[in-house]
């Protein structure tokens, strides 16, 4: 136990008589070697940020695996998307639930912020289903043999996936030829349903 205190620079060692001792290190000491450790790691810190944002780039996928980093995604949508509009597929029982407070509030946030959304909704949403004109919403119902589970949003440059079922709590997909896929499918579809 001493040797290995030794060793991570908190105790030192002095032999005598061919014995060795052991006594403690300078706390001053032991806070420098650590501070010029930890000031090392620090100076890395913004490389490794910017590797992980490449790679999260350059395969244009990033998971949201968090309901705090889930909202902070929505939070941003209400600057970004501010007078614009984007599409949305899903069960809004399963958007909702996962924080009814905070989903209730962003939906009158985006409404507030002139955000636009047009909705292909699962019809077990119909009863629940918010129709005050400022949330700037427009909706049609799928079929009722049509049941979906999660959220899908469709934006200009992204979609984010929202599923219970996923390893991560959502998936945003960022790869323009994808977004664009579904952006299409959404359309078909509405323009489908009466």
């Amino acid at each position: 136990l001493l040797q290995n205190l030794k060793e991570k620079g908190f105790a030192g060692g002095l032999y005598r008589n061919n014995r060795q001792y052991f006594y403690a290190e300078q706390p001053d000491r032991v806070a420098k070697r650590y501070e010029k450790r930890l000031r090392s790691f620090i100076d890395v810190i913004p490389s490794l940020v910017q590797a992980g944002t490449d790679q999260e780039a350059a395969e244009g996928i990033r998971p949201i695996s968090t309901l705090a980093e889930l909202k902070d995604f929505y939070r941003d949508i209400l600057d970004e998307y501010k007078n614009k509009s984007y599409r949305i597929i899903g069960n809004g029982q399963d958007w909702e639930v996962l924080d009814p407070e905070f989903f209730v509030r962003f939906r009158k946030d985006r409404g507030a912020a002139h955000i636009r959304t047009k909705l292909l909704l699962d019809s077990r949403f119909a009863l629940q289903n918010p129709a005050e004109k400022y949330l700037l919403r427009t909706w049609k119902f799928l079929p009722e043999e049509y049941l979906l589970n999660g959220v899908i949003d469709i934006f200009d440059d992204k979609v984010l996936i929202i599923g219970t079922e996923l390893r991560s709590l959502a998936v945003v997909l960022a790869v323009p030829a994808m977004v664009g896929i579904f952006k299409t499918m959404f359309d078909v579809i509405w323009d489908a349903i009466a």
